[in-house]
């Protein structure tokens, strides 16, 4: 492709310097720390960060402007721009921007794909791989003049503050959806103005309405471990056909999602199903190793191993969809109470006598719904905070090659 007009080819290290500047975190007179933990991947921005009193040894002095980069395991993609002055873990390179560069296109153009795949190609160390300012500082890359950059700057960082303002309502409106199914589980679906109406009884587990039932998980529910009996279990004959072969990972990052399993990434062949154990739609699955009582429903027939248990109710008295909600309520508890071996885990003498509210059919109806819309709301905030993250990185990547271009430079 033709370099577009103005535009010129230099490495990393002609528009950008290290800071070398080492304190003692005692004597630093700085009020925020920055460890690699408060960082996020493939974002510009540092929402959180430590005290200095947290850390002993000598550390990196940053100031407003500075691009931090982790050297540590740089295909994590960890790299933001500085708002306010600080010290930093020395796993972070403190880099400058000179005069005729834009920080925020510099720091965004961390993040393109070019530039990590360098990044980690010049990694040294096994257990602890990290990279250089010697290999980053020859990255080559096309820049354009100062006032088109700080316009692809600005088309990036509005696409960015649309996304931390998704996030903003998806934390939101997670919080309302714990504070809402605290009371659901203790008052039922009637309304906070109505909750000091409700007759309430006092159980082994807590307060509930009076006209509820407390019963055990085992007497109203199939209680069923999942199966991979070869191994192995990474033997590659056994995958790669047409069945979805769910682990722990995938119940835990649904479960923090809406509770609805509708992805996966492993799938079984004819000899895998073999070994393993196929559950159908709608099944309440639950982690019981390492990562304790997470639970999820699944939206498509799936296979899972035996650190997984399915959930099934053997009559109306209960429906997997209440269940899932409620053993969410249960999760904190499950984990607390787990057996602590090599790692936890739990079975199904554990969960056979562990304890449910349980409302009348039509009651469980509505707390089902109420939820469901909150989730619904969840949902739609995710898919378009999905759609933002594909936009900004389709213009991150044409924007800082030339590829495509801001149609009206006037950004001063």
């Amino acid at each position: 492709m033709k370099t577009p007009l103005g535009w010129r080819t230099v490495s990393l290290g002609d528009i950008a310097h290290l800071r070398y500047e080492t304190v003692d975190p005692a004597n630093a007179a700085a009020e925020r720390y920055v460890g690699l933990e408060h960082i996020d991947s493939g974002s510009l921005r540092i929402k959180r960060w430590g005290s200095p009193s947290d850390v002993r040894s000598a550390k990196s002095r940053f100031y407003t402007g500075d691009l931090l980069y982790a050297k540590l395991r740089p295909y994590l993609d960890k790299g933001a721009i500085a708002e306010w002055e600080g010290i930093c873990s020395t796993d972070i390179l403190v880099m400058t921007p000179s005069k005729e560069v834009d920080a925020y296109f510099l720091g965004s153009y961390m993040h393109q794909s070019d530039f990590l795949r360098h990044a980690s190609s010049m990694m040294t160390g096994v257990n602890h791989p990290r990279t250089s300012w010697h290999s980053l500082s020859s990255f080559g890359l096309l820049l354009p003049p100062l006032k088109e950059q700080r316009a692809i700057a600005s088309v990036l960082r509005t696409i960015q503050q649309a996304k931390e303002a998704t996030e903003k309502v998806i934390l939101a409106t997670r919080e309302f959806k714990r504070s809402l199914m605290r009371h659901l589980f203790i008052y039922g679906s009637t309304s906070t103005n109505e909750a000091d109406r409700v007759p309430l009884k006092e159980t082994e587990i807590g307060l509930m309405p009076k006209h509820w039932e407390l019963r055990r998980l085992g007497e109203m529910a199939r209680i069923e471990r999942g199966k991979f009996a070869h191994r192995p279990r990474n033997d590659p004959a056994f995958y790669g056909g047409d069945v979805p072969f769910i682990q722990t990972g995938d119940v835990t990052a649904a479960a923090a999602r809406d509770g609805r399993l509708r992805t996966y990434s492993q799938t079984l062949n004819d000899r895998g199903l073999g070994v393993s154990r196929l559950f159908p739609r709608g099944t309440l699955a639950i982690t019981i190793a390492a990562n304790i009582g997470y639970a999820t429903i699944l939206e498509f027939d799936a296979a899972f191993p035996d650190s997984i248990i399915a959930i099934t109710p053997k009559d109306s008295a209960v429906s997997s969809g209440y269940l899932n909600y409620y053993i969410a309520t249960q999760q904190a508890e499950m984990d607390r109470l787990a057996p602590r071996g090599t790692q936890k885990n739990i079975n199904i003498q554990f969960l056979a006598p562990w304890p449910v509210k349980v409302p009348p059919s039509a009651e469980q109806q509505q707390i089902l719904e109420i939820l469901k819309a909150v989730d619904q709301k969840i949902r739609a905030e995710q898919l378009r905070q999905d759609a933002l993250g594909r936009i900004f990185d389709a213009l991150l990547s044409n924007l800082m090659n030339g590829r495509g271009r801001v149609a009206h430079v006037e950004v001063a």
